[in-house]
């Protein structure tokens, strides 16, 4: 009775630590779009039959049948919704960080310190963030999940015996590597009994044969195990960096120092693991170890043999699967560490000892997941901006972004939220299940100086894809790293031209304009229209002037935020304009703006409808004060 009221304390320690540390570290993905990998994948498991989910591959040559399954009966329910899909993947983090506290604490002497131990060390595993923040990579918890309550159940007798070795079995179908399931189960069967018990285990050998074989067969050319010999150097050192994680980060600070100080840290990360896995066996938990390795070398071994990574750039997903063995090899050292007689020693050893291996871990997923929620505003924004009265351009959408600084010393850092073959035109479907509402152009000409790096999402922006979109919006970036889509203006289609409300030279007319004050800011939106091809360099100035005539903001340009110059229009091309005033004061304010020669540095003549010229060749435009 008494071994029962401590496993379900120590479930509950472990659950309560797996399910609190993934909403404080994870809880923002809730609130993501769809993006990258998910795009194309959600749109095939809305067109495929579920029959067909389990005899073929995903857009990107996956056998992942269990895992579109699920998708496929969530979309025949209307749930098939980024809130539900993101929910799945946070539901399954948690589970699986709950199942490996669980598993060992049962495998530990220090069962109570190991539950919530290992579910922390999982939670924060680093390298799971794009296993998490992807809905498309609900695989990788799922198979997880599987395969540790197929290895829990496994334990018992009777119906729970078949049912792990079902689980086993369906871990495969999550996730191809997952195969490896039935060899880890049968260790953890042999390890388990007082003697080793070959006929209970080798059922396990047969459950991970069985998706084997599925995968060999619907997998085309066997590329899911096709060996990738030249990149074996550079997968080994990023596993030996995810098993060595909550130390990993002194190599990135120790690195910077220089001289002998980097090869002297990796020698010390080297002893401190030795040490801790020699505690552990002098603590009797050598069982928890060795079941910690080979979960962590057996489920890492396919993807790490297979595929070519360029660790600096791809995401880490891999890893994810063998965390639970890492977080299974730190619980046997560290718990093995507090030795004290005394409970409080051992709680303020234990305490400190977790702070210290879980903090850079937890600072580094906190920082990520900042980066996905900003980038997840822009593309909602991106989706919110599709117009039925014509394709919308979006300039300068996120492709990939980087952070300043490193926290590890190998492995991709930053969020991807837009890479080949992701395009704005299938984000906008996916979410609205409008086709061609949207297409996205770089145009890193007018990006500015950041402290950290953005690749662009589209190829080159072009003067035909301004002229081709319905309207133009372009996503502004700030130090800071927030990001806004902004409208920039639009060509026109043709109308009949009424009397202007001022000429600039002899080719220019300007139709309209109108000044908004909107909370501190001030937009001029401007319409104008060619009557000839101007071959020269004219361009745009726009001074925001206070009630003394004084300069506060300028907002001088091409139009369209410099993305469609003067020199680039066609004859009988009407464009709309649209300028942004920052930091507007307070009071009284005007706008006035014109068209002048920067190789000469003269403005153009303006007049008025009459023919009269304009004061300093300038349009003014009135701002209203704030709050009218």
């Amino acid at each position: 009775m008494a071994r029962m009221v401590g496993r379900r304390r120590e479930a509950a320690i472990a659950l309560l630590t797996a399910f609190a540390l993934t909403v404080v570290l994870y809880g923002r993905a809730i609130g993501l779009p769809f993006y990258s990998d998910d795009l194309l994948q959600v749109l095939w498991v809305r067109a495929t039959p579920l029959l067909d989910l389990w005899r073929s591959v995903s857009p990107y040559g996956d056998y992942r049948p269990l895992h579109f399954s699920l998708w496929k009966l969530l979309d025949w329910v209307g749930l098939l919704t980024p809130a539900v899909a993101h929910g799945l993947n946070l539901l399954g983090h948690a589970l699986c960080g709950a199942l490996v506290g669980i598993l060992a604490s049962r495998w530990s002497r220090r069962p109570v310190a190991a539950s919530a131990l290992a579910a922390a060390l999982f939670a924060a595993f680093p390298f799971a963030t794009d296993a998490v923040a992807w809905a498309s990579s609900l695989s990788y918890p799922l198979a997880v999940a599987l395969a540790l309550g197929g290895i829990l159940l496994g334990a018992g007798a009777g119906w729970r015996y078949a049912a792990g070795l079902a689980l086993v079995a369906l871990a495969g179908f999550a996730y191809e590597p997952a195969v490896m399931a039935g060899p880890v189960a049968f260790l953890a069967v042999l390890l388990t009994a007082p003697r080793p018990d070959v006929r209970r285990a080798a059922p396990y050998l047969l459950a991970g044969a069985v998706p084997l074989a599925c995968v060999l067969h619907f997998a085309p050319a066997g590329t899911a195990y096709s060996l990738n010999v030249g990149n074996w150097g550079a997968n080994l050192a990023m596993a030996i960096l995810a098993a060595a994680y909550p130390l990993a980060p002194v190599l990135t600070w120790t690195h910077r120092l220089g001289g002998a100080v980097w090869p002297l840290s990796v020698a010390a990360m080297a002893g401190v693991a030795g040490a801790l896995a020699w505690a552990a066996v002098r603590a009797r938990q050598a069982r928890l170890l060795l079941l910690g390795a080979a979960w962590a070398v057996l489920w890492s071994a396919i993807p790490l043999a297979t595929q070519q990574y360029d660790w600096m750039r791809d995401p880490p997903r891999v890893l994810y699967v063998g965390a639970a063995g890492v977080a299974m090899l730190w619980t046997a050292g560290l718990t093995s560490l507090a030795a004290a007689r005394r409970a409080w020693v051992r709680v303020a050893i234990g305490a400190a000892v977790a702070v210290a291996a879980l903090a850079p871990a937890a600072m580094f997923v906190h920082r990520t997941m900042g980066l996905y929620g900003r980038a997840g505003d822009i593309l909602w924004q991106a989706i919110g901006a599709a117009d039925e009265a014509g394709p919308v351009l979006l300039v300068n959408l996120p492709g990939r972004i980087t952070p300043p600084t490193r926290m590890y010393p190998l492995g991709h850092e930053g969020v991807i939220p837009m890479p080949p073959p992701s395009d704005a035109d299938l984000l906008v479907q996916v979410h609205t299940g409008k086709a061609g509402a949207a297409f996205e152009r770089a145009a890193g000409s007018i990006l500015p100086s950041l402290p950290y790096r953005v690749e662009l999402a589209g190829p080159p922006l072009s003067p035909d894809d301004i002229r081709a979109a319905g309207r133009v919006m372009v996503t502004t970036y700030h130090a800071g790293g927030t990001m806004a889509l902004e409208e920039a203006g639009a060509v026109m289609p043709s109308a009949a031209i009424s009397t202007p409300l001022a000429r600039f030279g002899d080719r220019l007319l300007l139709l309209s304009a109108d000044c908004r004050r909107e909370g501190g800011q001030v937009t001029l939106i401007a319409t104008w229209h060619l009557t000839a091809q101007e071959d020269g360099g004219p361009t745009v100035f726009a001074h925001l002037l206070d009630a003394d005539g004084r300069l506060v903001a300028q907002a001088d340009g091409d139009p369209i935020r410099g993305l469609y110059p003067i020199a680039q229009w066609r004859q009988g091309d009407t464009v709309r304009d649209v300028r942004v005033f920052r930091d507007a004061p307070p009071g009284p304010l005007t706008v006035a703006f014109g068209v002048w020669e920067p190789s000469v540095g003269t403005r153009w003549v303006a007049t008025d409808g009459s023919g009269a010229r304009l004061a300093d060749d300038a349009v003014r435009c009135a701002v209203a004060p704030s709050g009218q």
